[in-house]
């Protein structure tokens, strides 16, 4: 539900807390916590497909953990702020606002899917679980990217500051 307040809010002329580190915190917290809820639950409603689902948690956790974090040590007003060096697959994903709507509604909506499938079979859901399936492989990947290039941009940070230091001694 927290993932589907924020598709509505972000996308959104008026947000006022979108533009604070603390809604920036806020929303990636909740975003995460509300998808790793819904993945617990369809780890113990699939248990043959339990491992997909504990590397869903893990990527999503951990690459935008690692996303977040660097974007503020590189001292940038918002995580989906992107630069010319980023990969262009990134700048579109976060400079465009039906692009990232697409992928993030599409990403819920297939886990949605495979959450109401367990409770009714219907071949409706079945459908729409197969074809939203390939933005949540999209949106998995991409969360990927955003981790190798935060890692690319934190060790550039790392290596920007012992260069300094070691000048300074």
């Amino acid at each position: 539900m927290s993932s589907e307040c924020t598709l509505f809010y972000s996308y959104s002329s008026f947000n006022p807390v979108s533009g604070t580190r603390f809604g920036a915190m806020l929303d990636q917290l909740t975003d995460r916590c509300g998808t790793a809820c819904l993945m617990v639950m369809l780890s113990v409603f699939y248990p043959s497909y339990a491992f997909f689902f504990q590397m869903s948690i893990s990527v999503d956790i951990s690459m935008h953990w690692i996303h977040l974090h660097t974007t503020l040590l590189q001292g940038k007003g918002s995580h989906k702020t992107m630069s010319i060096e980023d990969p262009y697959p990134l700048q579109i994903y976060y400079t465009s606002k039906p692009v990232l709507f697409i992928m993030c509604c599409g990403n819920e909506l297939f886990y949605i899917m495979m959450y109401l499938i367990h409770f009714y079979d219907s071949a409706y859901f079945k459908f729409l679980a197969i074809v939203l399936f390939p933005i949540a492989l999209a949106k998995w990947m991409m969360a990927i990217l955003q981790g190798y290039t935060a890692a690319r941009n934190l060790v550039a940070i790392d290596v920007a500051e012992r260069q300094a230091q070691v000048k300074v001694n």
